[in-house]
């Protein structure tokens, strides 16, 4: 993970189903290995998490289990196929980027319409990031 002060050294560990924070749910996210190199904390999510090669952006950093609580704020889960939930404090997570190339036309802008785009959410209105 590339944070502007500091170089995390995270390592991807499993591909969760579903990852659950407050009210909001998201899919297919990382979940990184445990370790003293790999301690994100709150401000760098948005980071890029970075291959191995050091410059291929493969997914962006957003939340970690500061508590241990199950599915609040700042507190995600993970909810298997069969619905079994999971919260380990500290667990960081990442959501991948792939789908997003599909979305953009010509000019870099998103067009979550756009056919072989698979992301959902709303569109930027009013000129917003235009």
């Amino acid at each position: 993970m590339a944070y502007p002060s500091r170089r995390f050294h995270c390592t991807a560990e499993a591909v969760v189903p579903h990852l659950r924070e407050g009210g909001y749910q998201q899919d297919h996210s990382i979940r990184y290995a445990t370790s003293e190199d790999c301690a994100p904390w709150f401000g760098t999510s948005g980071s890029a998490l970075l291959s191995s090669d050091g410059s291929t952006v493969v997914g962006i950093h957003n939340t970690h289990n500061d508590a241990g609580e199950k599915c609040t704020d700042d507190n995600p889960c993970e909810v298997g196929s069969d619905g079994t939930v999971t919260s380990v404090k500290g667990r960081g997570y990442g959501q991948q980027v792939y789908g997003v190339a599909a979305c953009v036309t010509a000019g870099s802008k998103l067009d979550l319409s756009r056919q072989g785009c698979t992301l959902t959410g709303a569109e930027p209105r009013g000129g917003h990031g235009s």
